[in-house]
């Protein structure tokens, strides 16, 4: 830590969970340093300790980052404060520690820093797509009512590499708020709102589609929220989900199930076909699926396929015997990242069929995206998806807040530490949302999605190096000692970032003529 007039400065990468309580023993300076690609985003922390006495105030100016070639304008740099939410003991999985943990990235003016405590402060740089490539130099400076102004140097070295705009990996968050502020967000972060044009999920239609009286299709809030969605980078979303018998009230599949839902799907599909959508779309086969549903699931397959042969069935199942019961009646199958070797999805890639990892509560073994687990498990699910060969990855739900918005006093998160509960789904810390509900309707980033997303950008690093090809790749790709084919992964942030800088400088090397 550096110290001046009462109050302490360090840098943290985006992948340490900084504790609330001081005194705290960083990377020790005053510089920031950034590696990335153009189009992409990367976090860095600056970490102030209030050591002495409080600090009052504390707010955060950009300057615009400048390089021989260019700039990066200050706009393309944002500074959030980390809040802190209080953890509760759950018995279903490993803890280190209950109490305060970061996780909520709060848009406050400024801030206030009790004596002892610390406070990061998230910033997050975009290189413009244009940028050229170089090493760019700026500064933040901290101001607080009652101490001196601080300098923080920022160096960010633009690489030669440009991820694509339009995400290649297909990540999914599935339940979530159905507002354009959200589907902003999650967009934003690489993920796909996948639920938004979801219009089947019992024995009915339902929103974004509408039967009028006369018995015709209403497609208009689709077209509203496809064209909203689609050209920010949307690239899946689910068209309609078999209901599960036993699950929201559902018990058990009507007569005329089959000749509704083929007259919905008939339809639906149809629309989408002649928007130029539907190539995006997936039907969601009965989740979570227990032997019990296994033979309806075959059916529910085949009704699928004979409406829309060209629209892919995903099939989700924490059962890992599943995947052989039901070879041959799912094109996707969604496996949760440490069952992927039990269940059998090797042989069901090689077979020619696709695969997305899932994480939620079970199983609770890393990576999970709890917000008492460490924040290179959120990274890593782009590492481990390339490593495994599955080209996707969905997350149960962006927002599933539980009563929290009425717990707090504005509706909205906007204190460091707050009454928020952090277990809405049993007693799992974080599970069920990546999103805190803040001002004006507008949600909330979160320590653990700003991981996701940057594991997310390193996916398509990697795929950029695939197209390259050559010696170099080859090794580097196995991603050996990083991450292991049965899931396993290293812990240490440096050495996800150094195999991260070695794809980079694989990628910006001259043609590799190795046979």
């Amino acid at each position: 830590m550096t110290r001046d007039s009462d109050y302490r400065c360090a840098v943290a990468g985006p992948m340490d969970k900084v504790p609330r309580e001081g005194p705290y023993s960083g990377r020790p300076g005053t510089t920031m340093r950034i590696e990335m690609a153009r189009g992409e985003y990367e976090g860095v922390q600056i970490v102030v300790e209030a050591a002495d006495r409080e600090l009052r105030g504390l707010r955060a100016e950009v300057s615009d980052l400048r390089a021989p070639e260019g700039t990066i304008p200050a706009s393309c740099v944002t500074v959030r404060q980390a809040g802190y939410v209080r953890t509760v003991e759950c018995r279903h999985y490993p803890q280190g520690r209950i109490g305060w943990w970061p996780d909520p990235l709060l848009e406050l003016p400024e801030v206030d820093v009790p004596k002892g405590k610390v406070q990061p402060l998230w910033v997050t740089v975009y290189a413009p797509r244009d940028a050229s490539p170089g090493e760019y130099r700026g500064a933040i400076t901290l101001h607080a009512q009652n101490a001196p102004t601080r300098t923080i140097e920022v160096v960010v070295e633009v690489w030669d590499i440009t991820i694509p705009e339009r995400p290649t990996f297909r990540a999914m968050a599935l339940d979530g708020l159905q507002t354009e502020a959200c589907y902003d967000l999650l967009l934003d972060h690489r993920m796909s709102p996948a639920y938004a044009l979801r219009a089947w999920t019992g024995t009915a239609p339902h929103r974004p589609v509408k039967r009028r009286a006369d018995g015709a299709w209403d497609f208009s809030e689709v077209d509203r929220i496809a064209e909203y969605c689609i050209p920010r980078g949307m690239n899946a979303y689910i068209i309609a989900q078999f209901p599960k018998p036993g699950r929201g009230g559902f018990k058990e599949y009507p007569p005329d199930f089959a000749e509704n839902f083929g007259e919905f799907l008939k339809a639906y599909t149809e629309h989408l076909r002649e928007r130029g959508w539907l190539e995006l779309g997936i039907v969601y086969n009965i989740d979570e699926a227990g032997p019990k549903h296994w033979e309806r699931c075959k059916e529910n397959y085949r009704l699928s396929k004979a409406i829309a042969p060209e629209v892919p069935v995903l099939q989700c199942l924490n059962e890992p015997k599943g995947v052989a019961a039901l070879a041959g009646f799912a094109d996707i199958w969604d496996a949760y990242i440490t069952q992927y070797r039990e269940a059998g999805i090797p042989a069901r890639l090689e077979a020619g069929d696709d695969a997305i990892f899932a994480i939620c509560c079970y199983p609770s073994t890393h990576p999970n995206l709890f917000t008492d687990y460490p924040a290179i498990d959120a990274r890593m699910v782009g590492w481990l998806s390339w490593k495994a060969g599955v080209s996707g990855f969905e997350y149960w739900s962006a927002a599933h807040w539980g009563d929290n918005p009425k717990r707090l006093p504005r509706g909205y998160l906007d204190q460091i530490e707050s009454d928020w509960q952090t277990a809405t789904f049993n007693c799992y810390n974080g599970d069920g949302y990546l999103t805190y509900p803040g001002p004006g309707g507008r949600p909330l980033s979160s320590i653990r999605l700003e991981n996701l997303r940057d594991g997310f950008e390193d996916w398509e690093m990697l795929a950029l190096l695939k197209q390259k090809g050559g010696r170099r790749a080859e090794e580097l790709l196995k991603l050996d000692g990083l991450c292991e084919d049965d899931m396993s992964f290293t812990s240490d942030p440096a050495a996800l970032m150094a195999a991260r800088r070695a794809v980079a400088q694989a990628l910006t090397a001259s043609a590799d003529k190795s046979p």
